[in-house]
């Protein structure tokens, strides 16, 4: 018998389901991490000075995504968040936010990296990591807005 790798392993065994419904399970899970990584290569090719400039388009973006889950949002297996957008299959929008504060919260960070330690500026930064955490914190998502917060606090440190 050919050896499983162990995503395979665990995919086959997470349901008590037949063979052909577990195998589509295992199916979609590579089709769906072919995709994540055709995606990462696309993204990893583009000038991130675009992408910067372009937060005007993918910030409000991200925040509309994310404010849709107080209107239609969804929990997932039992979870008392709201996190969930029921769009082709079910979307995590709070994922797109992640990308779209990096990029933002980066550009921000380089355009004020010599007045970081300024008082005024600090608190721009501040209320900038403070909205995606507190909104994540409002759908009932408290594990993602410490993942907010972590990223926050990693880039402002490494930033000075």
């Amino acid at each position: 018998m050919p050896s499983a790798s162990p995503a395979v392993v665990l995919l086959l065994g997470m349901y008590e389901a037949g063979f052909f419904t577990r195998m589509r399970l295992v199916y979609t899970q590579l089709l769906a991490a072919g995709i994540g990584l055709l995606g990462a290569v696309i993204l990893s090719k583009m000038d991130y000075h675009t992408i910067a400039k372009l937060w005007k388009l993918h910030v409000p973006l991200a925040y509309t995504l994310v404010l849709m889950t107080f209107l239609f949002g969804t929990g997932r297996d039992g979870v008392d968040d709201q996190a969930w957008l029921p769009i082709g299959g079910t979307i995590q929008p709070s994922e797109f936010l992640k990308i779209s504060f990096i990029v933002a919260f980066a550009l921000h960070l380089s355009e004020v990296q010599n007045e970081i330690n300024n008082p005024k500026v600090l608190a721009t930064l501040v209320a900038h990591g403070a909205a995606p955490i507190l909104l994540v914190m409002l759908q009932g998502d408290h594990g993602t807005a410490l993942v907010f917060l972590v990223i926050f606090a990693a880039m402002l440190f490494v930033a000075g």
